[in-house]
């Protein structure tokens, strides 16, 4: 990667100006939130009143207290 950043001199511009570099490789000041990381995921159920949906909607409750809880 840093050999590939060299090519054009990007590599010594992120060095010399990394805070004017940074804009570049890094999204905006928002901070990440759980909403955010739910977006991400488009859920594929099982049947309803399986046991892999009872399963599922489980996992899927587990998985969003956690991203409460960290976020």
């Amino acid at each position: 990667l840093t050999e590939g950043l060299k090519t054009l001199g990007l590599g010594d511009a992120i060095k010399t100006y990394p805070e004017i570099m940074k804009p570049l490789f890094i999204g905006g000041s928002k901070p990440l939130e759980a909403e955010d990381l739910l977006g991400l995921f488009r859920i594929n159920f099982s049947r309803p009143g399986s046991n892999r949906r009872r399963v599922e909607n489980q996992t899927i409750m587990f998985w969003r207290d956690w991203l409460i809880e960290v976020g």
